[in-house]
């Protein structure tokens, strides 16, 4: 290669390069005021639905002794006759919507993400006493059906995540009087 080449093929590549980066900005641009507009429609699609008024509210249940399964963990046993539920905007491990457990004589027992879609009422990041592992709880997600009748919310097990049957037992024995 001759040296008068060398001057002639620099210059090219400072102008290549200039253009490069010219051509790259131009692009970044363009590819983030497209991803500001698509994640704000993402945002609004993965927006959590609201609790339907006619859901939200305070409930209260007694449990009765035939309403056990087998073999009860104390949860059920301890204490657990009346118990209050609290449907809620807020509250939330992730800051929405909550539905509330609470043993009236020894307190919450858990208030995991509530999602409700039509008649399905979806608690996510509910609490699970651990069967393994040094962690005392995992997290699962179940889901329940519901209805209204009056004053009487009644909630029937569609897929029930936790097999303790806590929480599932507390929802589904006696139907739920609004206060």
């Amino acid at each position: 290669m001759s040296t008068s080449m060398k001057p002639f093929a620099v210059a090219d590549l400072r102008r290549a390069t200039r253009a490069l980066r010219v051509g790259g900005a131009a692009t970044l641009l363009a590819l983030s005021s497209c991803g500001e507009a698509d994640s704000s429609s993402k945002s609004s699609a993965m927006t959590t639905p609201p609790v339907p008024e006619a859901l939200l509210g305070t409930y209260t249940m007694s449990l009765r002794a035939s309403d056990l399964p087998p073999s009860p963990p104390p949860e059920l046993t301890d204490q657990a006759e009346h118990w209050t539920m609290k449907i809620t905007t807020s509250g939330a491990p992730t800051g929405g919507p909550a539905l509330e457990l609470i043993n009236d004589a020894l307190g919450s027992l858990e208030q995991p993400a509530l999602r409700v879609n039509g008649n399905r009422l979806v608690l996510q990041h509910e609490e699970c006493a651990s069967t393994s592992g040094p962690a005392p709880y995992t997290y699962v997600k179940s889901e329940y059906s519901w209805s209204i009748v009056g004053r009487h919310l009644r909630l029937s097990p569609v897929t029930v995540g936790c097999p303790d049957h806590v929480s599932s037992t507390l929802l589904t024995a006696e139907p739920w009087t609004r206060r």
